[in-house]
């Protein structure tokens, strides 16, 4: 069996396993690396590609995991095969054939329902050597192309998305899908504006995430003693037992947005009139956005306290309905620039 050729791969300042996976995982998206190539032996491969052996035999195991490619006692590595389910499914959908009254909005309704959810899945299981490669497409992207490569980089992007969902069969449906969509696609790249809003909607699905953390704090108590005797137990002051905090952002080459929620339980603050007193459990919701206007500039804006939210204190433990005070600190909006130099 002939070997197969391994174009060279860029380099940019991060680890060279991750680079190199993500460079030979994208020639076997794309089909330069076709099912049941073999690859040349590691000791020749690592040399073409400017790599030590231990950095290749690290990047071959995450595809591996991947099943992307397998190693064979006496046959080196290979690319592999496409799954039989997968096949089926290309043979059953490679014949269905467009209408020709299909409209614009029949295309644009498909995309909504695929896209979205391969995107949801790649967020969830995509390795950072996925990221690389969608970092890389939307960087070529970025570099204003012509029309016809403007597509090309589109429907390499959404496929590159779709192998991040670790899914065989959303890759097919992917495909098919693209060309299904491909008349649409090609009029909405045949303006700058059009290539313009298309790189701006495929950067979302790259820098999307969330972050969540839950404290418990099982030291917010402490005994009470009398005469060396334990007689109960008491809430250290300005120390709530639980506290959340949860954020959602996206960010890409253009901006980055960022919703975040923080909630704190009940908080002692002290004791006044023979009671302690208890701050009531607290919440808010804060959204923050930039926008990148240039290289070194940016505009920024803010909202504090979205949700108008108010830390309301009682005395005692009995009930909540011995109030005290009120503390408002008010919605905050604030916009302003960042400049560096």
């Amino acid at each position: 069996m002939p070997l197969a050729s391994v174009p060279p791969m860029p380099r940019r300042a991060r680890s060279i396993s991750v680079e190199l996976a993500a460079h030979v995982e994208r020639l076997i998206a794309t089909g330069v690396l076709r099912p049941g190539e073999r690859l040349p032996p590691e000791r020749e491969l690592a040399a073409s590609l400017s790599v030590s052996r231990s950095t290749l035999r690290e990047a071959m195991h995450e595809l591996e995991a991947k099943h992307l490619v397998e190693r064979r006692t006496g046959r080196g590595t290979i690319v592999a095969e496409q799954a039989e389910s997968v096949t089926e499914l290309y043979a059953g959908l490679t014949g269905v054939q467009l209408d020709a009254d299909v409209t614009l909005d029949d295309a644009t309704e498909l995309r909504l329902i695929v896209e979205p959810r391969i995107a949801a899945a790649a967020a969830v299981r995509a390795s950072p050597s996925n990221f690389v490669q969608l970092e890389d497409v939307l960087a070529r992207s970025a570099l204003d192309p012509a029309a016809e490569r403007s597509l090309e980089l589109d429907v390499e992007f959404h496929l590159l998305l779709a192998h991040a969902a670790r899914n065989p069969l959303l890759v097919a449906l992917y495909t098919m899908t693209s060309r299904w969509t491909e008349s649409v696609r090609r009029h909405s790249h045949a303006t700058p504006e059009g290539r313009l809003r298309s790189l701006m909607l495929a950067g979302m699905w790259v820098g999307l995430g969330f972050q969540a953390n839950f404290t418990y704090n099982s030291t917010s108590m402490t005994d009470v003693s009398l005469d060396g005797q334990k007689v109960g137990s008491s809430p250290l002051v300005g120390s709530a037992r639980t506290q959340v905090n949860g954020s959602v952002f996206y960010e890409n080459k253009f901006m980055l947005l960022r919703a975040s929620y923080n909630r704190r339980g009940e908080l002692v603050n002290g004791i006044f009139a023979g009671l302690n007193s208890y701050s009531d459990p607290y919440q808010q919701v804060d959204l923050n956005a930039s926008w990148y206007v240039l290289k070194d500039l940016s505009l920024n804006g803010s909202v504090i306290n979205l949700t108008r939210s108010v830390d309301r204190q009682h005395l005692g433990n009995d009930t909540t309905a011995r109030y005290y005070s009120s503390t408002y600190s008010g919605r905050i909006f604030s916009l302003g620039a960042n400049f560096k130099f």
